[in-house]
Order: structure tokens, then sequence, then C-alpha cells
């Protein structure tokens, strides 16, 4: 499937509308992810976290229905993991920033039963690390400051959710200096 220009915003319509399967949806986002992105971020956006959240609920009750779900649609021996809705965002560290922020504050600890490798709250404090690596190889002082503020109230605000040893693993693989 090859989707032009003119063609993105109905692409991402039947997605959205007329692929129920969610690995299916899931397996477009990503194949068509630069394209759809720049066509409308905030959609694709919103389609993942309704995905993420259909995930959760249907880990924590598989007879789960909600009509807001009707384009949603999961075998039971379907596994689907947050893990693989993590793989779409190539490259795209803000973007990942808002999904995982959001998909933090709406289920926590729930998204554990979802996530088979990646601990959530340890991703985020990573995919920041990367972003502080950028700004700080641009020189973009600023940036970098208010990252660290960032960086820092996350860990302050889930410092019980995440590993200390693996977050110290972590600030020396991204050489980060701003930890107070």
């Amino acid at each position: 499937m090859h989707i032009e220009r003119e063609e993105e915003s109905k692409a991402l319509n039947i997605i959205t509308k007329e692929i129920k399967n969610v690995r299916q949806k899931v397996k477009l986002l990503h194949q068509y992810w630069a394209q759809l992105v720049a066509r409308d971020q905030e959609t694709v956006i919103n389609l993942l976290l309704e995905i993420t959240d259909f995930i959760v609920q249907k880990a924590h009750d598989p007879s789960y229905s909600n009509p807001k779900y009707q384009h949603f649609v999961m075998r039971r021996d379907d596994e689907m993991k947050l893990d693989t809705i993590l793989k779409v965002f190539v490259n795209e560290t803000n973007l990942q920033l808002i999904y995982l922020n959001n998909i933090i504050k709406t289920h926590g600890d729930k998204l554990n039963k979802v996530s088979k490798y990646v601990h959530v709250y340890h991703k985020h404090i990573e995919v920041q690390l990367v972003d502080y690596t950028q700004k700080k190889s641009t020189k973009s002082q600023a940036g970098v400051s208010k990252l660290k503020d960032e960086i820092n109230k996350f860990i302050r605000e889930y410092d019980e959710k995440i590993d200390p040893v693996y977050v110290l693993f972590l600030f020396r693989f991204y050489e980060y200096e701003g930890l107070k």
C-alpha cells in the first residue's frame, strides 16, 4: 500500500475507522508514520492513546467492551504489547514524550500488564535523555536547562517507580550532568 499526498487523510480515516484489528492499525501507523504525522500528528497520537487505553482495559478485563472502541478488535490470543506501539515513534522524541506522559498519567502501573520488555518510567527518562543529548550537541543551552528541570521533576514525581541503579546507568550512558 502506497499513500499519495492527497490520500493521507483518507488513509488515516481508513486506519481509524475501517481497520478494526488493533495489531494491523499499529502496523500501518508504523509503516506510514512519517506521512501520517506530517499530515495530522494530533489525530495519530490520539489514535495511539486510544489503542493503548483499549489494550490496557482488555488486559485487565478480557470481556471489556465500550462503544468508544467500536473500531477496535483484538482476539483473545492476540496479545498486543506497549513495546510494539513504542516502535512506531521513529526518531520522534517530542511526540513519544507526549505519548508517554499521557499514558503514565492515565494508566500508571496498569501499564506493567501490557508491557513485556519496556518499563514505561525508565523509557520516559531514556527518551528525555536522548532529547537532552541532542540539545546538548546543538549547544541549545536554554533547551538543555529546561530539559534538565523536566528530567529532575519527573524523577522526583515518580521516584518510587524507578530503579535508581538503572537510572544512574542511563545517566552515565547519555552523559547526563543535571541531577540535583
